[in-house]
């Protein structure tokens, strides 16, 4: 009887103190990060939907903001569920701010952390690697230095992360109601995130058959599950968009146009050259994933696939556990394939697709549980070694980047410094708020009135600008220009180097003297 009392209080205990400790976390540290690019049109955004629900409920309030007039595209490929839920939690506060912005989109990254444990745990039936399962996700730079700012894709991952529970939940516990209705909800708002989780529909729909025809259940009973799990997604898609809201059905289609047509002009950097954002080579996605994630990570999610194939070829694995197994990897492939037939615009590296850091992740713990599996003790001890010493290692390089811990680059590519010049570093703008806190602080003279001309998104600047700094954008008349190295913008400022935001040897913002100087 000891024994499963020690497992279940494991099973709660060391989560909730994970938990528990991310959040301190959280609070301790949010904040450091620096507004970044279009987060006041997100707030904006959610500010005139929040309004309009409270008008439609005639519950006074004092919300301005309006979604931006060139952001439809931007509307159709994300909606904008969680900046309306942000803007209902800010009315809660007295003084919302930016830091606070940071706060909240920080703390609803938590369930993502909650969830991979729950699906391992569900998957495994082993504690120990669900709980590894969330120290790998706080290991992985391109999260975990992302839900400070990165109000679209974080929360992708994130519902991804819900909804993949509640299907395999649904599909081992009988396809209870009330799972279903939990799975719809969850799924439309994932969908809602980004168009592409269309491709989780059809998965579901598709493992969902194959799971209800192993259970020998009659024609009749799949008809009436999947009747009602596409009605309920229907249904929610629309209660939790509002373009769908305004446009039943038909608006389903218009969400599809920006993967091919989004307005994004530039260029991204990628094997040391500008790439126009829909003329990336088929490799993109693929190669910034191998070179962003941390190498002990890469060698378990290999070893995943190897270990998960071999048994789904298996005479000796159950057909339901193999629909499992299915399921996983191609939650993670499907998106790869679906990108490299319809070629959508893609540009900050690849944080559009950072919601399959969830079932990489699945797969890697797969891994890590084949790992334990080798019976040859001498190498299993190699392997735990060689994986402990790498992320030991990245922990400490996500130390030595912070706070842009999202910069992060693997040792295939030499790290940081090897990726500098060759691949996307700060390209959210994060830097500008410590140019800026490091120009008040050193630079700035309060007798003295400052004309400041700054890249990037205007406001990762001048949110942290004193009274007597102004912006212009007329930058030969500027005394200072605050410029960062993406797409070589720092180059068209010939000023003196004043001041060098940096990490590891890599500039990230410069401060300049302006031509006025």
């Amino acid at each position: 009887m000891a024994k499963p009392r020690v497992e279940k209080i494991n099973q709660i205990i060391l989560p909730a103190a994970f938990i528990g400790l991310l959040i301190i976390w959280i609070i301790l540290t949010y904040r450091h990060y620096g507004i970044t690019w279009d987060e006041g049109s997100f707030l904006s955004s959610g500010h005139q939907y929040t309004r309009e629900i409270l008008n439609a409920l005639h519950i006074p309030n004092n919300l301005t903001g309006n979604i931006p007039g060139n952001w439809i595209e931007h509307f159709l490929s994300h909606g904008v569920f969680f900046d309306v839920l942000i803007t209902f939690l800010s009315l809660l506060t007295k003084n919302f701010n930016y830091e606070t912005y940071h706060l909240f989109k920080a703390l609803l990254a938590v369930p993502a952390f909650i969830f991979l444990y729950l699906i391992v745990l569900r998957l495994t039936k082993k504690p120990a690697l669900a709980f590894v399962s969330m120290i790998l996700l706080f290991l992985y730079p391109r999260f975990s230095g992302d839900i400070f700012n990165n109000g679209i894709d974080v929360p992708s991952a994130m519902m991804l992360a819900v909804t993949t529970f509640f299907f395999i939940s649904y599909l081992l516990d009988k396809q209870p109601f009330i799972l279903l209705l939990l799975l719809s909800l969850t799924l439309a708002i994932t969908i809602n995130q980004r168009v592409i989780f269309w491709y989780v529909f059809l998965l579901d729909v598709f493992i969902l058959s194959l799971f209800i025809w192993l259970e020998n259940r009659r024609l009749a009973y799949l008809g009436q599950q999947l009747f009602l799990f596409s009605l309920l997604t229907l249904i929610f898609l629309h209660l939790t968009h509002p373009y769908l809201f305004a446009h039943p059905i038909t608006g389903i289609f218009a969400t599809f146009a920006p993967s091919k047509s989004f307005p994004f002009h530039a260029a991204n950097l990628f094997d040391g050259q500008y790439i126009a954002a829909n003329a990336l080579p088929w490799y993109y996605i693929g190669k910034l994933i191998t070179i962003t994630s941390p190498i002990s990570i890469l060698i378990l999610f290999i070893i995943g696939n190897c270990f998960l194939i071999l048994k789904t070829v298996s005479k000796h694995v159950a057909g339901k556990q193999k629909l499992l197994y299915i399921y996983i990897l191609l939650l993670f492939y499907s998106p790869l394939i679906i990108a490299l037939i319809i070629k959508p615009i893609l540009y900050d590296g690849w944080r559009h697709f950072l919601f399959l850091t969830i079932p990489l992740l699945i797969i890697a713990v797969y891994g890590l549980q084949a790992v334990f599996k080798i019976k040859l003790t001498m190498l299993k001890y190699i392997l735990f070694l060689l994986v402990a010493v790498d992320l030991g290692l990245t922990a400490c390089e996500i130390k030595q980047l912070y706070p842009y811990q999202y910069i992060y680059y693997n040792q295939l590519v030499g790290g940081l410094p090897g990726a500098y010049g060759r691949y996307e570093t700060d390209y959210w703008g994060a830097a500008f708020k410590e140019a800026t806190l490091w120009f008040n602080q050193h630079l700035n003279d309060p007798k003295k009135t400052y004309t400041i001309y700054t890249e990037g998104w205007q406001q990762s600047s001048t949110e942290y600008f004193k009274p007597n700094m102004i912006f212009t954008y007329d930058f030969p008349s500027a005394d200072y220009v605050f410029t960062f190295t993406r797409w070589n913008a720092d180059k068209k400022h010939t000023g003196k180097i004043v001041y060098t935001v940096q990490r590891k040897g890599v500039p990230l913002v410069y401060i300049k003297e302006g031509q006025k100087k």
